[in-house]
């Protein structure tokens, strides 16, 4: 995992809004987390179709999707971070565990297949 990724995870302030670029089905080619420190960026490798993810430090400029199965996590902040290789070899998911300090925990995956993004909701 990239090293910024890494201290994100350590400070990232609020989560502030969520971008990306949607495909159909409810599938994203693209996703950036935006926090009070920096912004997470995710996104496919079409020729591998594995995940990408980085630290940027200003939002892409993706339209938003702040709502549906991403939108309650706006306010929370960034607890843990994994990244995910699959039975292959292919670094093909990344898990993200959010927390608004208060108990509630929400934790998402986010799984490549066909150069698109499938978004899950972990539960306890």
């Amino acid at each position: 995992m990239d090293g910024d990724v890494k201290r994100l995870t350590t400070d990232s302030g609020e989560l502030t809004g969520i971008t990306g670029l949607t495909s159909p089905g409810d599938r994203f080619t693209a996703l950036a987390f935006t926090f009070a420190s920096a912004t997470l960026r995710m996104h496919c490798d079409d020729d591998t179709d594995e995940i990408l993810v980085e630290v940027v430090e200003h939002d892409p400029g993706y339209p938003s999707v702040s709502s549906g199965s991403l939108g309650n996590l706006v306010g929370m902040r960034l607890e843990y971070a994994w990244a995910l290789t699959n039975h292959r070899g292919y670094s093909d998911a990344f898990q993200l565990r959010f927390t608004d300090g208060r108990g509630r925990d929400e934790t998402r995956q986010f799984e490549v297949a066909a150069s698109a993004m499938d978004v899950r909701r972990l539960v306890e």
